[in-house]
Parts: structure tokens; sequence; C-alpha cells
């Protein structure tokens, strides 16, 4: 590559450059009126408040979403506990009197 090249493309580059700055400097004083980007303004931080028209609002609508929910809910009924069969709860009970002897027996070992 020769030095008038490698001159020529600088010069371009420095001329790409020259309007990308000077796009960017119009788009800051338009939008920002005279403030620059490197001084954001801070942001303002504690808890949002709430006009009293609004909270009323979300109140009524928060109440009527929890009436429908109840109404579906009665519509059903009490939820229904299955039942075990005589045969399946002593089955269930001779298990468990199983594992704790198990677990006595483990414990007598150790001791």
């Amino acid at each position: 590559m020769s030095l008038d090249t490698i001159l020529a493309d600088l010069k371009s580059e420095r001329d790409r450059l020259e309007k990308a700055i000077t796009a960017l400097e119009g788009i800051t004083r338009g939008a920002s009126a005279g403030r620059s980007l490197a001084a954001p303004i801070p942001l303002k931080r504690g808890r949002r408040k709430m006009a009293a028209a609004e909270r009323e609002r979300l109140s009524e609508v928060k109440k009527a979403w929890w009436a429908k929910k109840k109404a579906a809910a009665s519509k059903l009924g009490p939820a229904k506990r299955r039942a075990f069969s005589a045969a399946t709860r002593s089955k269930m009970a001779k298990a468990q009197k199983a594992r704790w002897a198990k677990v006595r027996q483990q414990d007598k070992a150790k001791s």
C-alpha cells in the first residue's frame, strides 16, 4: 500500500467521523436543549405515589376479581378427600410399623 492511498483513506475516515459528530451534536442540542450527554439527569428515587382515584379503581377491580374467583369456587363446593378402603389403611399401617421397627433396630445396633 502506498503512502498516498493510506493518506486518502485516513482523510475519508476523518470526513466521515466529522459528519457523524455534527449529526450527533445536532441531535443532542435539539433533544436536550443545551444539556450534554456527559451529565445525565439523575433518576428520582423512592416509592412512586398513586393517586387516590387510581388506588380506589384498583381496589374495585381486585374486589371484582376476588368475587368472581369465590363464585367459581362455591359452584364446585368443598374439595372432597378421597377415602382409603379399610384394607388399604391396614396395609399402610403395617408398612409404617415395619419402617419404624427397622429404624429402632438400626438404633439398637449403633448403641
